[in-house]
């Protein structure tokens, strides 16, 4: 019994790569093709809910740079209400739930989003440019 202990923590069992031959993890190999093709999920979304997704994204960010960064504990509405956001963050924010939550969203919905968000960074560029 204290042989195989001793055994295992040799030197030989430390040069030993994980995965490799000999390895007594089964679920190296399931690790490593799931590495190797990206970690993408099994069902991607698709496109238009990961337009919208990217859309409200952007809303934050943009939000992010004129108010303060979205806390950790709130929610996408109280964060909107607390910067004191218009009615077209929150119909961006409702193609987002719809997406994300929902049984997802049109390519309109999400072009809607999309060029909403579009407006609202071209006006703050505007804004600041000639506030500047």
């Amino acid at each position: 019994m204290r042989r195989s202990i001793h055994r295992r923590g040799g030197a030989r069992a430390r040069t030993r790569r994980p995965g490799g031959c000999g390895d007594r993890r089964p679920s190296t190999g399931r690790r490593r093709s799931r590495e190797t093709r990206g970690g993408a999920p099994l069902s991607a979304p698709s496109l238009p809910d990961a337009d919208a997704e990217r859309a409200y994204e952007r809303l934050e960010t943009l939000l992010a740079r004129r108010a303060r960064p979205r806390r950790g504990g709130e929610s996408p509405r109280a964060y909107l209400r607390a910067v004191g956001a218009d009615e077209r963050a929150y119909r961006v924010a409702e193609i987002r739930e719809r997406a994300r939550y929902g049984r997802g969203v049109s390519e309109a919905a999400a072009d809607e989003a999309v060029s909403i968000v579009d407006s609202m960074v071209r006006e703050r560029v505007w804004w600041s440019s000639r506030n500047d």
